[in-house]
């Protein structure tokens, strides 16, 4: 069953997603016990729950190695239907999901190039993907 993050880890998470909007330069997190990265970056390491990580600089590049269209959204999306929710590979290695932006479904594939985008929906920054062309 999916749990919601604790509100000071979301914290957390948020203020590293604002500062990759506000200088516009990608990075990930490494989590100084196990050594997993996490992109977008993440202030807990899901695979030990520690907040012990270094941020490690990427381009943002990377391809995809998975995706879905979702055509029915919950309401904090439902503007965005349909959308392409896509399992990036970075071309640092590092794996993460996000939204490809502007994507027409019928032109994205297994092997896209995306490059990461830097945004804010509301109140909330994001980290999501867009094809390169």
């Amino acid at each position: 069953m999916f749990k919601r993050l604790p509100p000071s880890v979301v914290k957390k998470e948020q203020k590293l997603l604002e500062e990759i909007y506000s200088t516009n330069r990608f990075f990930a997190t490494r989590c100084r016990r196990c050594g997993e990265t996490y992109f977008p970056p993440r202030p807990i390491c899901p695979e030990c729950m520690v907040e012990d990580y270094e941020k490690v600089e990427v381009s943002g590049l990377g391809k995809i190695v998975s995706f879905t269209v979702i055509y029915e959204a919950s309401k904090e999306f439902k503007d965005l239907a349909p959308y392409a929710l896509a399992i990036v590979e970075l071309d640092e290695g590092a794996r993460g999901m996000g939204i490809v932006l502007g994507a027409d479904a019928s032109k994205l594939s297994v092997g896209a190039r995306v490059k990461a985008k830097a945004w804010k929906r509301g109140d909330e920054y994001r980290v999501d993907f867009e094809l390169v062309e």
